[in-house]
């Protein structure tokens, strides 16, 4: 199952008829509920969000809800290919930087640092299907 954070990417997802959950960004309580029992039927996830700090922390989320075993966000960070990144804000960078400093074990801190290093963040509906 994919899980989307945004609206139009899902939309692609279901029209391709793929298994899809739309969070609508940050999982809600409810959602993190359907994830949990999801996870306990032994469903996995692909989490396909935003390439950019938020991105990152919403799958850590989910992966407190049930087994996530790709990030797409992580590998485009990795190898962007031909997809144009969008300039990371001042905020947006001290806000990572910050919490990197504090939190310098988090998950995707790799990721984090890669796009802090890059300059720049990827949108998901950017992203191949």
């Amino acid at each position: 199952m994919i899980t989307s954070e945004n609206a139009a990417p899902f939309a692609r997802y279901v029209a391709a008829g793929r298994p899809a959950l739309y969070t609508e960004g940050y999982p809600n309580y409810f959602v993190q509920r359907l994830l949990r029992a999801l996870g306990e039927m032994g469903v996995t996830a692909e989490h396909a969000g935003d390439a950019d700090f938020d991105g990152f922390r919403i799958a850590t989320r989910e992966a407190r809800c049930l087994p996530v075993g790709r990030v797409v966000a992580s590998e485009i960070v990795r190898n962007p290919g031909g997809i144009v990144g969008i300039p990371l804000t001042e905020a947006q960078q001290t806000r990572a930087r910050r919490f990197l400093t504090a939190f310098p074990q988090m998950p995707y801190a790799e990721e984090v640092s890669i796009m802090l290093n890059n300059g720049c963040w990827y949108e998901q509906e950017s992203f191949p299907l």
